[in-house]
């Protein structure tokens, strides 16, 4: 089994997505949209969509939405929801590796480091060119990461968070030959302990603009946040928007 069909469990869901970061989307789909110039009524795929926020902050102002993630259960979460708020939503099980479309959309969303997965890297490129293929001509994809340059230049080896009903402990090793963050990370409640592994691709911005245009994707800018500002070695995001021509 690949490592992420046992990370993301309920437990999980509790510490990823809490309630409360629901208002934050809000404020950051604004930004998305701006950055991505969507016209109103476009049509755009949330790949790895998780619980849905930004599926759902999407389609309440008004646009086409399909949601697409691996994990069965965050997907029957993200359908609730949608139904709680009103809008509806395709939410689609499946592998970014293997979309099921052809040029359907005018935009794909990949957000918060849902890209770098895949021990192998063509199967980085493969689901570029999923992408690539899913998108009309002129859509654009907008691909969000944690920044490299931040982590190395902020890099510790354990840290502990605390979480509700107990602690998290973060243990991490960089793999420099792979360009991989290898992770354990130890769940500590009254009710025991419980560990998950996680295998991060760590891209630059250089690597991934790279990669993008071997799957025929062109770049047309680099940012450090949603918002747009410019990347610097200190931005904890890299923000990247691509084209397909």
């Amino acid at each position: 089994m690949e490592w992420w069909e046992n990370f993301f469990d309920k437990e999980m869901m509790k510490i990823l997505f809490p309630e409360e970061r629901w208002e934050v989307t809000e404020n950051r789909c604004e930004s998305l949209v701006k950055l991505l110039g969507l016209e109103p009524g476009s049509r755009i795929l949330d790949l790895a969509c998780g619980t849905g926020r930004y599926s759902i902050a999407l389609a309440k102002r008004g646009f086409d939405v399909v949601g697409l993630d691996f994990s069965e259960i965050y997907i029957e979460k993200a359908r609730k929801k949608a139904e709680t708020e009103g809008v509806r939503i395709d939410f689609l099980k499946g592998d970014m590796r293997d979309l099921p479309f052809d040029q359907d959309f005018d935009a794909v969303l990949c957000l918060w480091t849902s890209f770098g997965y895949f021990e192998r890297e063509e199967d980085h490129l493969k689901a570029l060119k999923g992408v690539r293929r899913a998108l009309r001509t002129s859509g654009r994809f907008l691909l969000d990461i944690s920044s490299y340059e931040a982590l190395m230049r902020n890099f510790r080896e354990t840290e502990w968070y605390e979480i509700e009903g107990g602690y998290l402990l973060d243990r991490r090793k960089w793999v420099p030959e792979k360009g991989r963050l290898e992770s354990e990370w130890i769940l500590v409640k009254k009710d025991g302990v419980k560990k998950y592994e996680m295998s991060l691709r760590l891209f630059t911005a250089y690597e991934l603009i790279k990669l993008a245009g071997e799957a025929d994707l062109v770049f047309l800018a680099l940012f450090g946040d949603f918002q747009g500002n410019p990347k610097t070695l200190d931005s904890r995001r890299t923000v990247l928007l691509f084209e397909k021509g």
